[in-house]
């Protein structure tokens, strides 16, 4: 009843003189009184809205003053002219209206940031592939490693930048959220010195969600650290974990929440706070409010990135001088809660024999992948795209043991290029690689992952798995696909 009232129009009818002649209780109630007969006979300018509507306002949870929408309509009545003004609360909308702008932007700034990561990894890759021999083959080892680990920099920013566009696979999992916090409270502490105190509190047991664990510990990571930067004269940060139902009405507030049961995880601190106009761009990927050397502004565009990706929501509240409070919901899980066994192999590439078929559009990587088989002791077959590998594939007379092919590419796609091949040549396992991870989980659904830009080690170790391993299935190696189709 309340939310109806809240949303119906305001009415009053008002005389030629400015006296109410008729309030419905919308406006009663609006105007601070308690019967629509308390307003009439009264002056129209002695109605203004109050300034604890003002406060209601922000006390629901709504940033600045209520906002409304009136419309005056003049008739007469009889011989008397008449006037009727409507007022409309739009205070939600508005708030609503401008979650939703905000939303659209990151979507766009999440595009742009997928596609310009798509060409780091290539370059990523070539560069990451031929340090790998550097580092086994100069004398000047001590350049190649910085070389090497330049392109690790590189590899992490451009996560960080895929996470952020919610295109960095994850490896999601059930677990508790108060067991992660419970877990980083030892690596926490240090981190943010003596001068500032950590406090955890859980809420409730039902916290149970299904996310990346290392992904989620980055988060924390990431809010706790900008914590600490806001109180460089020491204060308190307090991380609290808990669970929460959403109603119709509530989810309102969350858009992309559905109304049901939420886990919640909650980082505050006493620091000194943001404006409304930092707040807005707090997401934005390499916005800081840090000075240069400090950070390069992609630790909050990880945050929504991971959380979003998982399905969940992050709200932020602050002002200057009175500290942040960051919010974050993610969908409950209401599987029980059980030991996940991480297993993984581990064996070593060596060398190997056979035809490898490879297609990939860009120069760099197609040249230092092929380097490297033919390293190993593969005979490689090289191609620019789907239709040469498939001319290839008709000319050549032998078997070819393995098809290496990007996804996206110009002309005909890894995809089918991989089905024709095959139709000449049905003993052919097949390898996907692409700098695109949008819908790899969708495209490569049951198919092992391997994410550009990879090593020479964890190339040859996949094309060993493929090989020696599971000869008789194709296993994806796979950096996404733009795809919609399944990967064969």
């Amino acid at each position: 009843m309340e939310a109806a009232a809240h949303d119906c129009p305001h009415g009053l009818m008002i005389e030629q003189a400015g006296r109410v002649v008729y309030a419905n209780p919308a406006y009663a109630r609006l105007a601070g009184f308690s019967t629509p007969a308390s307003v009439i006979g009264k002056s129209v300018e002695a109605l203004a809205i109050p300034a604890k509507s003002a406060r209601k306002s922000r006390a629901d949870g709504n940033a600045g003053p209520p906002e409304f929408e009136s419309i005056r309509l003049e008739f007469r009545r009889g011989p008397q002219p008449m006037a009727l003004h409507v007022v409309r609360d739009v205070t939600e909308r508005r708030r609503l209206e401008q979650r939703l702008r905000e939303s659209e932007k990151m979507e766009a700034l999440g595009r742009l940031v997928g596609g310009v990561a798509h060409d780091f990894n290539n370059v990523l890759t070539a560069i990451t592939l031929y340090s790998d021999l550097l580092l086994e083959r100069t004398h000047r080892r001590r350049e190649a490693e910085e070389i090497h680990l330049a392109a690790q920099r590189g590899t992490a920013i451009v996560r960080q930048l895929l996470t952020f566009a919610r295109q960095q696979p994850l490896a999601p999992r059930l677990v508790s959220l108060r067991a992660i916090v419970s877990s980083m409270r030892g690596m926490l502490e240090p981190l943010l010195g003596e001068n500032i105190e950590l406090i955890t509190r859980s809420e409730g047991d039902h916290d149970a969600v299904y996310v990346d664990p290392a992904q989620m510990q980055q988060v924390i990571l990431n809010l706790v650290m900008n914590a600490r930067d806001a109180m460089p004269e020491g204060g308190q940060v307090r991380i609290s974990t808990g669970a929460c139902t959403l109603s119709a009405h509530a989810a309102q507030r969350h858009p992309g929440l559905r109304p049901g049961e939420y886990a919640t995880l909650i980082v505050a601190d006493t620091g000194c706070g943001m404006d409304e106009q930092v707040r807005k761009r707090l997401f934005e990927p390499f916005f800081t409010t840090k000075r240069v050397g400090e950070g390069v502004g992609l630790g909050m565009s990880m945050v929504y990135g991971i959380v979003s990706q998982s399905g969940g929501t992050v709200s932020v509240s602050s002002k200057p001088g009175k500290g942040t409070r960051v919010t974050i919901h993610l969908p409950c899980s209401t599987a029980d809660l059980a030991a996940e066994a991480a297993g993984g192999d581990t064996a070593e590439a060596g060398t190997g024999t056979g035809t490898v078929l490879l297609a990939e559009d860009d120069h760099a990587v197609r040249s230092s992948v092929a380097h490297l088989l033919m390293e190993t002791g593969y005979r490689v077959l090289q191609a620019r795209d789907g239709e040469q590998a498939l001319r290839l594939a008709r000319a050549h007379t032998g078997h070819i043991d393995l098809f290496i092919s990007d996804v996206v590419m110009p002309g005909m796609c890894g995809c089918d290029a991989v089905r024709q091949v095959r139709e000449l040549h049905p003993e052919t396992q097949a390898l996907f690689i692409t700098g695109y991870p949008a819908k790899a989980s969708t495209a490569a659904a049951g198919a092992k992952l391997l994410y550009k830009p990879f090593s020479r080690a964890m190339l040859a170790e996949k094309v060993r798995e493929i090989l020696d391993h599971r000869p008789s299935a194709a296993v994806a190696v796979s950096l996404g696909s733009q795809h919609g189709r399944e990967l064969p």
